[in-house]
């Protein structure tokens, strides 16, 4: 019985350098946007580059969690009801988030057009 739980657990995914480097990046932006007032005072050309840099970092992060959600499922070692589960509920989510990125990205074009 308790082998069976722990098979049930989802164990986590590995998550790749990159990701984790786009989020850092996404932390930064976001930071910097939350105290632009103290950080950015005398630059007020800062603020549409950051916003700009926010946008495409969300852009990019999206489609970097959607490659490890279908890698962890992938690799899923749970039995195979469990994974057909798993992939009717992530199937939607990963065409939402898709869509999602595509939004991040067509914006972040018209943002860093309307920086430079």
């Amino acid at each position: 019985m308790r082998r069976f739980l722990f098979k049930l657990l989802l164990p986590l995914p590995v998550i790749p350098p990159m990701f984790l480097w786009t989020a850092a990046a996404l932390l930064f932006v976001s930071l910097n946007l939350l105290w632009r007032q103290e950080i950015w005072p005398h630059t007020p050309g800062a603020s549409p580059v950051l916003e700009a840099l926010l946008i495409t970092t969300l852009g990019c992060l999206i489609p970097q969690g959607m490659s490890i959600a279908w890698r962890w499922l992938a690799g899923h070692p749970g039995p195979r009801w469990m994974k057909a589960l798993l992939q009717i509920g992530l199937l939607p989510l990963l065409m939402g988030a898709a869509l999602l990125a595509l939004g991040c990205l067509i914006m972040a074009v018209v943002a860093w057009l309307q920086v430079l």
